[in-house]
Formats: C-alpha cells, sequence, structure tokens
C-alpha cells in the first residue's frame, strides 16, 4: 500500500476503503459489459497497492492488502484486456480467417492467465479448488465472448 507513515492506521484504512471501492465499482462495470470504465478502475485500485513477491529485492514494510490484492487487481487488468479486444475484433471489419487467427491469440492470452493465476493461487486464498474455478471463469467468459465475435 503506498502510505509515507505505515503506524498511520487512518490512512491505511482510507486507502483500504478506497480500493475496495475501486475494485467494487469496478466489478459493477463489468456486470454491465462496460469493460473500459472497468479496466479504468482497476488500474486506479492497482495504483494504490505495491508489488509484493516472495523475494522481495528490497526490504519494504507492506500491509497485507498489497499481499491479497495486487496480484488479484493485475490478473484482473490483464483479463479485461482480453475481453476489450474481443470486443474491438467484434465490432471490427477484418474477414473471418483474420478474426479467427486473432481469437486463437486471445485464447492463448487468456490461458496463460489462467495458469499464471493458478500458480500463484496463494496470494488469492488457500483453496486450490477456488482458485482453480476463478481461473476457469476467466478463461470460459473469455471463450465464450470469442465464439460471439466469431458468429458475427
Amino acid at each position: 500500500m503506498k502510505l509515507l507513515d505505515p503506524l498511520n492506521r487512518t490512512t491505511t484504512q482510507m486507502i483500504l476503503e478506497e480500493v475496495q471501492q475501486l475494485i467494487a465499482l469496478a466489478e459493477l462495470y463489468e456486470k454491465k459489459y462496460q469493460y473500459f470504465e472497468a479496466l479504468l478502475r482497476y488500474q486506479q485500485a492497482r495504483d494504490c497497492t505495491l508489488y509484493v513477491d516472495s523475494d522481495p529485492k528490497i526490504t519494504i514494510l507492506y500491509e497485507q492488502i498489497d499481499n491479497l490484492q495486487w496480484h488479484k487487481i493485475n490478473d484482473k487488468i490483464n483479463e479485461l484486456e482480453i475481453l476489450i479486444e474481443l470486443e474491438r475484433l467484434q465490432k471490427s471489419k477484418l474477414d473471418a480467417q483474420a478474426k479467427s487467427e486473432k481469437i486463437i491469440q486471445l485464447k492463448q492470452q487468456a490461458w496463460s492467465l489462467f495458469e499464471k493465476t493458478f500458480q500463484r493461487g496463494k496470494f488469492y486464498t488457500e483453496n486450490d479448488m477456488e482458485i482453480k474455478n476463478h481461473c476457469l471463469r476467466i478463461y470460459e467468459k473469455v471463450k465464450a465472448e470469442s465464439l460471439k465475435c466469431l458468429s458475427n
């Protein structure tokens, strides 16, 4: 969490609330298929947190929200970028062959995101089935959007 004074719990709480509000707003936009707006909100939420890895190069004091949220938000941003690209593809005037090739690339991106998210599951929860289901939902969403795109 980006915070100059880690002992200031009031500021920590305010940042946590801001991140949660941004994520809730992003999820709302996502349900309305407004992927670009959702992407912007997730990017704003990511800017409030810091990257936390298992082998940090420098020692930093980080909040639990960083451990729980940064990777999750970043994966969500990657997912939305794929869905936005699918929407653009759906509206494009490309021929069927070019669309098909682009969709294959997007499915590969989605699968790569699936694998990366599953490997990093410890950041989300200890329950492997929950992680696997989350990843499968991402992939299935991209797959469904790509089928919709091909049918147009």
